[in-house]
């Protein structure tokens, strides 16, 4: 079924259509732009599902009456702490009555996350492009994509932090605002943000962040942990959907490096254990199959980092069972490396970043009967 160019909202989007790259935000979407374009990602798909439906009374297969209702936006998880909306799109099975039904615990459902980090915009540009991407797939009649969306959940929340983005996209503090906008410190040279580092704040380690220095208790450390765990709003709104949902499976992104890591950041818990760590090799192999990225725990080689604590991939698994990992997309990390442009790459090399991401996902998400955990 064609669909008009003038009713096409992927042939107007302001940053990823490929004539016109106008985000507003340098040249990425801000919150509104990101928030509308995916709102006219879901009436697309609910006007070409409706169509369909219309062309084909009384069809059950796949390609007509199954779509409708395969998508909801937004869906609200809560508010920031400056007040904006934190919104989720769900893109799948049942989705239409996402969040007014106990969620079915047989039904696959995975979780993807942006921007934790507020300077950080190329992980929601992944997030931008695999919902563009699915949604193509899907109106063009891809077998495999319908498959994969009539069968399980796929819940997006572009921009976790939103008053930190915001706040990069007034040019704040350079661009590099790490934090949520709590104003727990009143410094402005030097800081990164006045707030809550959202991925320290999660109830792993968190009493160990002195002790290893896997987070900061000074309130203007840029990786400040907070008061106490989930003390932000933030925070809290993936806290309350991870209760209410059945997620298997969880990639929450982050910029820059080209490295993924799995549970557990905090040393002290060392890694997972008998067929989840099978599971979670299991899952790097195919990642890095494709990519190319490094993989393994932050502490280790090959990644060679650090210690963290309160990072959500580790209470997403600990205490969710979410195999839950970090994705940092981006170019490749170098010690003295220009940390802004790397934080803010061109929307050609977004694009890029993006779409090495996309076949990866897709790969994931195809798993089968036969793999031993289905997402």
């Amino acid at each position: 079924m064609a669909i008009a160019a003038q009713h096409n909202p992927l042939l107007g989007d302001p940053l990823y259509n490929d004539d016109n790259r106008t985000g507003s935000c340098y040249d990425y979407p801000n919150v509104s732009e990101a928030r509308e374009f995916f709102v006219s990602m879901a009436k697309h798909v609910e006007a070409v599902s409706a169509a369909r439906a219309e062309h084909h009374p009384g069809s059950t297969g796949v390609s007509s009456t199954l779509g409708i209702g395969i998508v909801k936006y937004p869906i609200k998880l809560g508010e920031s702490f400056e007040g904006r909306p934190i919104e989720a799109m769900c893109l799948g099975a049942r989705c239409a009555l996402a969040n007014e039904e106990p969620s079915d615990p047989t039904l696959p459902q995975a979780l993807f996350t942006g921007l934790h980090h507020a300077r950080e915009p190329t992980s929601l540009g992944v997030l931008y492009y695999f919902v563009r991407d699915l949604v193509r797939k899907y109106i063009e009649g891809d077998a495999a994509t319908r498959l994969l969306l009539h069968s399980r959940q796929l819940w997006f929340i572009p921009i976790v932090n939103p008053d930190g983005y915001a706040a990069n996209c007034r040019n704040v503090q350079g661009r590099m605002v790490r934090t949520n906008m709590r104003p727990s410190c009143t410094k402005t040279h030097g800081n990164r943000g006045p707030g809550v580092d959202l991925n320290r704040n999660y109830p792993v380690c968190f009493e160990r962040a002195k002790i290893d220095r896997s987070a900061s208790t000074r309130p203007c450390g840029e990786d400040y942990q907070g008061t106490h765990p989930f003390s932000e709003p933030e925070t809290a709104a993936i806290r309350d959907l991870t209760a209410r949902q059945n997620f298997t499976f969880a990639i929450n992104y982050h910029s820059f490096g080209k490295e993924i890591t799995m549970p557990y950041g905090c040393k002290v818990l060392g890694k997972p254990k008998g067929n989840d760590y099978d599971i979670f090799i299991g899952l790097g192999k195919r990642i890095t199959d494709l990519n190319g990225f490094m993989y393994g725990v932050g502490w280790e080689k090959p990644l060679d980092l650090y210690t963290v604590s309160g990072a959500a991939q580790d209470w997403m698994y600990k205490e969710r069972g979410i195999y839950a990992l970090m994705s940092e997309v981006g170019p490749l990390y170098h010690k003295g490396v220009a940390m802004k442009p790397a934080f803010w790459p061109t929307p050609d090399q977004a694009r890029e970043i993006a779409e090495e991401n996309i076949e990866v996902l897709s790969r994931l998400l195809s798993l089968r009967e036969s793999d031993k955990v289905t997402f």
